[in-house]
């Protein structure tokens, strides 16, 4: 993830992706995943509204793929798998997706403002967003989640797969509806 997910060019992108997937759909007879690609597509024309100024934010050394399926506990330990996306990336993307993909809450796709609050107060009790980063934080997982194909490569999609490629699809809807909201109700204390 860098700045040049958040253009025009990326949503483009996505439109071509999920058009690809959606025929494949169509072929294979897949009424649900037919039903994600278009509503994807139809929330993809929100994002021309969502500005990202990718230099406020808190930029950090990240997992980049931080959930629960990526810990594992050996013995008393809880060990992290999986680095094969750390990089430097904004830290409230990796706060917010970590809470949404592990928050039983979240599997309905509604992301719970309380409860996220409650977790980004705990991570700030060892790192620091700034104001930046708490007001954008939920339109910069919109904008990820929405430009992201989940679905493929859609002939090989292991179910497990496919069950995280239908939650994200659950939480873009929600947020479809309710991002403005999100980013008021994470700025109130």
């Amino acid at each position: 993830m860098n700045k040049e997910l958040f253009t025009t060019r990326q949503i483009e992108a996505a439109v071509k992706s999920y058009l690809c997937t959606l025929e494949k759909a169509k072929k294979s007879n897949d009424s649900q995943t037919v039903e994600d690609m278009n509503n994807r597509l139809s929330y993809l024309t929100k994002l021309k509204d969502v500005t990202i100024d990718y230099s406020r934010l808190t930029i950090t050394n990240s997992h980049g793929d931080y959930y629960t399926s990526q810990i594992i506990c050996q013995g008393n330990q809880l060990v992290t798998i999986d680095w094969t996306d750390a990089s430097r990336l904004p830290a409230c993307w990796e706060v917010i997706m970590s809470f949404a993909y592990a928050d039983p809450n979240s599997k309905s796709g509604k992301i719970d403002a309380e409860g996220l609050k409650r977790y980004v107060n705990h991570y700030q009790q060892f790192f620091k967003l700034n104001a930046y980063d708490l007001s954008i934080m939920p339109y910069l997982y919109f904008f990820q989640l929405a430009v992201s194909n989940f679905y493929e490569p859609y002939e090989d999609l292991p179910e497990e797969y496919l069950d995280i490629a239908r939650l994200t699809t659950r939480q873009l809807s929600w947020l479809n509806e309710h991002v403005d909201e999100l980013a008021v109700q994470l700025l109130q204390k």
